[in-house]
């Protein structure tokens, strides 16, 4: 079972969520974040991919589009701009917080892949999270 969720940045870009529910008791809560030239659908491919696959091992899976990125837009060619460090120091923080007040005290794992990872080390090094 799917749904949307929106995490707001403190600049007043709005970052689109989709939340998969697991059908067993969860184990934890995943927020996925994609690499630069995809968005969240990298996740997840007719149905299977990694997130359906975390969702049906246990895991509330938060598979968000970081700005500019899917349903997060608008995308460079709308007139979207921004940064490495809007990603940084506005969109991690942002989707954390918002993943963590939703996850009902679920313990929240980041997993990131390109863009995705090394933006997370970036921002926990220069202590972004809650």
């Amino acid at each position: 079972m799917s749904s949307s969720l929106s995490a707001e940045t403190d600049d007043g870009w709005t970052l689109d969520i989709q939340v998969t529910q697991t059908t067993t008791d969860p184990v934890g809560a995943v927020l996925l974040t994609h690499a630069m030239m995809v968005d969240r659908r990298t996740y997840v491919r007719g149905g299977q991919g990694f997130a359906p696959f975390l969702a049906a091992q246990g895991w509330r899976v938060y598979n968000a589009d970081f700005r500019g990125h899917g349903a997060s837009g608008p995308t460079p060619g709308e007139g979207g701009e921004w940064t490495y460090d809007d990603i940084v120091f506005r969109d991690l923080p942002a989707l954390v917080h918002t993943c963590l007040g939703h996850a009902d005290g679920l313990p929240l794992v980041l997993a990131g892949h390109s863009l995705g990872g090394h933006t997370a080390m970036a921002a926990a090094g220069c202590a972004q999270f809650p």
